[in-house]
């Protein structure tokens, strides 16, 4: 569930949601914690998504200028 926050919540602070990977529900575990990989775009570092560990298939994609500003 916190890990379904989270991407959630992105999408609230103005990320972009690309892949939605947590309303999977595997056949034969129904109630069980399962999610696919999720990939949120324009991520920057003042969302919860990028200050808290998100132990998941969760990819948060941040934007850069330059490669400079990259690395």
């Amino acid at each position: 569930m916190r890990i379904k926050n989270l991407v959630k919540g992105s999408i609230k602070e103005g990320a972009k949601l690309i892949l939605d990977g947590t309303d999977y529900v595997h056949p034969d575990f129904p109630n069980g914690n399962f999610l696919k990989p999720s990939i949120i775009d324009h991520v920057t570092p003042d969302m919860k998504c990028y200050t808290e560990e998100i132990f998941g298939p969760v990819l948060c994609i941040m934007r850069a200028d330059n490669l400079e500003h990259a690395l």
